[in-house]
């Protein structure tokens, strides 16, 4: 647990638990498509498309409907899904903008 000093109402200083701030829900929805940005430190050369199956805590399970050339082979290793950060997705209709 992480804590920070704090002085009580006798003078002792206490170590009480910091509270954790409030993070904003993301606007992603099952079944939509959207243009996933893979970390750097994965294989993946270029943005994908693919549609969200399953959303868990902070990613999602996505099923990759299209890739670049460059990445298609990915695509069979990966069985056509795969985990994308939800901070890391944008909604299809903005990215064709």
């Amino acid at each position: 647990m992480i804590t920070e000093p704090f002085i009580g109402r006798e003078g002792a200083i206490k170590n009480v638990p910091i509270r954790r701030k409030k993070t904003k829900k993301s606007n992603i929805e099952i079944g939509e498509s959207y243009l996933c940005y893979p970390r750097d430190d994965e294989s993946w050369k270029y943005p994908f498309i693919g549609k969200v199956e399953k959303i868990l805590t902070n990613t999602a399970v996505v099923r990759i409907i299209a890739t670049q050339q460059e990445d298609d082979h990915l695509i069979d290793r990966l069985n056509y899904r795969t985990v994308v950060v939800l901070t890391r997705m944008v909604p299809k209709k903005k990215a064709d903008r």
